[in-house]
């Protein structure tokens, strides 16, 4: 899927790019995503938001059981991260699978690096057990929609205290044969960012369209 949405906030003009490419088979599950989300304020153009990820489930013996590792970028200026870089490891369970719903939990170990907009880092890796559980609604029939929930829980090992969480809800209705209406509540926290006075939460909502082929 790709979207295309330009949204109006006040004298902020914002524009967010989103794109998701995924292979699926029996035994395989493995995704790309790109969300941006930039405004352009007094003739400056700023990068608000951006997430990378590459994802692979490896389903052990055609069971519900799997193996799975992802590598991703982000940078958010609400909580002023320049960038962080992540890979994650672990294992999970796809706990439920029906005609209309897919869920899964995953849990592991994650590692990353750490750069603030003032540029502070932190001293080594940021070694963090990650909690993340996925929800897929969807109905093919009229009227056709979606709706996608990624929650995902970080508990630091190295900072102690610290907790993160990472949130997506999308919604999208088929208006005619692949284009929908979106709907997108974002909300990132982080009890310790980087540079001391930072906002420790984002939150936000998008609308756009998409166009799915």
């Amino acid at each position: 899927m790709a979207t295309y949405q330009p949204v109006s906030a006040f004298h902020i003009r914002q524009v967010n790019l989103n794109g998701d490419i995924k292979y699926t088979s029996r035994w395989l599950e493995t995704e790309l995503t790109i969300s941006t989300l930039s405004s352009i304020d007094s003739s400056r153009y700023i990068r608000d938001q951006e997430t990378e990820q590459l994802s692979s489930y490896h389903y052990i013996n055609s069971t519900d059981w799997f193996v799975g590792a992802a590598l991703s970028h982000q940078r958010n200026q609400e909580l002023s991260l320049a960038y962080r870089y992540q890979g994650l490891f672990g294992g999970g369970n796809k706990f439920l699978t029906s005609e209309t719903i897919n869920a899964l939990a995953l849990t592991g170990i994650a590692f990353s690096r750490e750069k603030s907009i003032d540029g502070n880092s932190t001293s080594g890796s940021e070694v963090e057990i990650p909690l993340i559980v996925q929800v897929d609604f969807f109905k093919f029939t009229h009227p056709n929609m979606q709706v996608t929930m990624d929650n995902a829980g970080y508990v630091s090992l190295t900072q102690a205290g610290r907790y993160r969480y990472d949130g997506n809800i999308t919604f999208a209705w088929e208006l005619i044969k692949d284009f929908s209406l979106t709907i997108n509540l974002y909300s990132n926290y982080d009890s310790r960012p980087l540079d001391l006075g930072s906002s420790k939460i984002d939150y936000g909502l998008v609308m756009g369209l998409a166009y799915k082929f």
